[in-house]
């Protein structure tokens, strides 16, 4: 199945604009009965690691600290635009397994709350521009050396207490990274 989606969203969320145009497709016949439907989280690969220096200085652990690594490519239009790097201290998430992960109904935050009692109540995010490393050229299919935006986000719970790293490179050639901020 093949959804188009257009880039000038007119300043929605990108989750809206791509449920928006799933439901168009299945009241248009697109996605017919028994049709395999694009699943994000089939996406995403799981390993167990450690800590790097950068992660652990920003989940306020020790470099070498047990942790779990997801990666996640997503994708419009066909073109893959998001690489997201997760790094989860193994400590907070026992039991997380591929399969919890890759069979959550909802959210990623959603499986942290439900499952693990852990909410994520803010992010901090540091967003730069750099060149894409040979990696991230290879996931999101620009040269090396390609323009591309790198955020850096440390999910936290209550008492500022950090939950998760996540390093996301984003292909924006033809999108624009949106943050919509609110008050608390």
């Amino acid at each position: 199945m093949f959804l188009t989606i257009s880039p000038d969203a007119g300043g929605a969320p990108l989750y809206r604009v791509a449920k928006r145009a799933l439901l168009q497709a299945i009241e248009a016949g697109q996605c017919p009965p028994g049709s395999t439907l694009p699943n994000e989280s089939s996406l995403a690969s799981f390993e167990l690691t450690r800590l790097d220096e950068e992660a652990a200085a920003a989940l306020r652990l020790r470099s070498g600290e047990a942790a779990i690594e997801i990666n996640n490519r997503l994708s419009l239009q066909g073109r893959p635009i998001v690489h997201d790097r997760l790094l989860l201290p193994s400590a907070l998430f026992k039991g997380l397994t591929e399969k919890r992960l890759r069979e959550r109904p909802s959210t990623i935050y959603h499986l942290y709350q439900t499952e693990f009692a852990i909410t994520v109540v803010r992010a901090e995010e540091r967003l730069r521009a750099c060149a894409a490393d040979r990696a991230a050229a290879r996931i999101l299919g620009v040269a090396p050396g390609a323009p591309v935006l790198q955020v850096r986000r440390t999910a936290l719970t209550f008492n500022d207490k950090p939950v998760e790293f996540r390093v996301s490179t984003l292909n924006s050639a033809q999108h624009d990274y949106v943050n919509l901020v609110s008050r608390p």
